[in-house]
C-alpha cells in the first residue's frame, strides 16, 4: 500500500500511501464516497474518533486492571471506557470507515494501520 521506488514524483517514491490515495485507486468506491459525503472528505469523522478514544481507554482500563493497578486510573478514562458509542450512521461517513469496509483492505488492515492515522 506504498508508492513505487519507480514513482515519477521523487517525493513519494517508496512512501506509504495515505487513505485518499488509496481510496482513489479503487475509483468505483471514492466516486460513490464523493457522491455520498457530498464532496466533504473527511479522513476520520467524529464518531470514528470518539470510537478510537473509548477502545484506547477500555485497553488502559484493562491493563491497570490486569496489573492490579486500578488505584492509578483517572475517572476520565473509566468514564471513557464506559461510554456508549453508537456505530456511525452509514458507512461512507469518513474515508477510515470505507477503508475498513474494502474486503482488500481489512485482509491487510492489522499489517497496515499505522499508514491510515490522522
Amino acid at each position: 500500500m506504498g508508492y513505487s521506488d519507480l514513482h515519477p514524483d521523487p517525493q513519494l517514491a517508496g512512501k506509504p500511501k495515505g487513505m485518499k490515495a488509496i481510496l482513489q485507486v479503487q475509483e468505483s468506491v471514492w466516486d460513490e464516497f464523493v457522491n455520498k459525503c457530498g464532496g466533504r472528505v473527511v479522513g476520520k469523522c467524529k464518531d470514528c474518533q470518539k470510537s478510537e478514544v473509548k477502545k484506547d481507554a477500555e485497553r488502559h482500563v484493562a491493563a491497570a486492571e490486569a496489573m492490579g493497578q486500578e488505584d492509578t486510573l483517572m475517572d476520565k478514562d473509566i468514564a471513557q471506557a464506559d461510554e456508549v458509542i453508537n456505530a456511525p450512521e452509514n458507512d461512507w461517513c469518513c474515508m477510515h470507515q470505507v477503508l475498513g469496509l474494502q474486503d482488500n483492505f481489512a485482509n491487510e488492515k492489522p499489517h497496515i494501520q499505522h499508514f491510515i492515522e490522522v
